[in-house]
Parts: structure tokens; sequence; C-alpha cells
């Protein structure tokens, strides 16, 4: 499965969104494509810092999410 990572600043929201690649859903317009999770993560988390957020969003396929920290 791929992983959208929203590479923009995401402020006012407080964190960085992954996404799951998927054909009904859009692509977002500045996003990178991940080919696992792994990667996702760590290229969420060098956002996180650049942009001096607090967390990482997780969105599964059904719309919800979780919240990562570390």
């Amino acid at each position: 499965m791929n992983w959208i990572v929203i590479e923009e600043n995401p402020k006012p929201d407080p964190y960085i969104a992954i996404l799951p690649a998927s054909p009904q859903r859009p692509t977002p317009r500045n996003h990178s494509v991940h080919s696992n999770i792994q990667a996702a993560l760590e290229r969420a988390r060098q956002l996180r810092d650049k942009y001096q957020l607090q967390s990482i969003r997780l969105f599964q396929a059904d719309s919800h999410s979780i919240s990562l920290r570390d």
C-alpha cells in the first residue's frame, strides 16, 4: 500500500497528515508518495520538525485517524 504525506505547512492544524493512497480520494497538491508506512513516517517526522509541530496524524481508509507522538 502506498502512503501520501502532505508536504505543505499545515498550520493552523498542529499535525502532519499521512493518508493512504486511494483511487477514490483526490491526490493533494503538495505531497510525497511512499511505498511503506515506515518511509512515510520518517518523512512526516522531518516535516514535523521543520514546521515545529507537535504530532503526526495517520488517517485510515475509513476516515478514522490516530495521533502519533514520539
